[in-house]
């Protein structure tokens, strides 16, 4: 398994300044006058720096993968979400349910960011116009399944991603996951070489990692010279391994759900 994580290029620590650097630093400081330093003058590694090679980067679109924020009075929720549509998202479906009430939150309060890098970046944004839920919201520990997010906005400056629904987990079989997480919000985590260590039915459990924030970022197979989606990650299981739900056939909901009909 391999992860490509995109790393902030930081500054090496220095524990002291001589005492002639600190004086000039000072007289120079109070000469410009107040300043206001922020990430985006960080210099910056590219996200993708050793791809595997398996599949061109040309051939893969990754900034059609991007966050799903919930925006609330009381708090924020953070998931990762892949553009299957131009105005199609597709994420965990415990990623826009309110585990209080059980039910979506509202549309105008769901956010999708596409293609986010550090230093504010980000290729286009829109929030949900409707939300569909492909799970059971009665379920005591919250829904396993996917959720679609139509958006208002439709994004055409990046090409969505295919779902295949051709997919059967198999163990040892190889996954490519990619996904935002949450303890390095804006660097796109992909992990190509993940193997299936179990399935049952239309879940299965992955050697990938299955940090908070990346839920809901898609498990890709290679078809071709490109990547299609399969699956949505949903969390870890009790052996920490990290867990996804196969996608079923979604023709039919889609045509629906692009209307934002019941």
């Amino acid at each position: 398994m391999r992860l490509l994580l995109l790393e902030a290029n930081y500054p090496p620590n220095r524990h002291f300044f001589s005492l002639v650097r600190f004086w000039i630093t000072l007289v120079v400081f109070l000469a410009m006058g107040p300043t206001v330093v922020t990430a985006v003058e960080i210099e910056l590694r590219p996200a993708i720096n050793n791809f595997d090679g398996r599949v061109e980067a040309a051939h893969v679109d990754w900034k059609a993968i991007g966050q799903v924020n919930i925006r609330g009075m009381r708090s924020i929720k953070q998931c990762s979400g892949s553009l299957v549509g131009n105005n199609l998202v597709l994420t965990s479906a415990h990623c826009v349910v309110n585990p209080l009430t059980r039910k979506p939150y509202p549309p105008g309060s769901v956010f999708f960011v596409a293609g986010v890098e550090p230093g504010n970046k980000f290729v286009a944004a829109s929030n949900a116009k409707c939300v569909r839920v492909l799970a059971d919201l009665s379920r005591e520990k919250g829904p396993i399944g996917p959720a679609l997010i139509i958006l208002n906005k439709a994004i055409t400056e990046v090409a969505p991603f295919s779902i295949s629904y051709e997919y059967k987990p198999v163990p040892e079989s190889e996954l490519t996951h990619a996904g935002y997480p949450g303890k390095k919000r804006y660097q796109l985590a992909i992990q190509s070489e993940c193997q299936v260590t179990g399935a049952k039915g239309a879940l299965f459990s992955t050697d990938c990692n299955g940090d908070p924030g990346s839920s809901g970022g898609p498990f890709l197979i290679e078809a071709g010279s490109k990547l299609e989606v399969v699956g949505v990650l949903e969390g870890k299981n009790g052996k920490e391994e990290a867990v996804g739900v196969a996608i079923e056939d979604l023709s039919d909901i889609i045509n629906a759900t692009l209307q934002c009909k019941d």
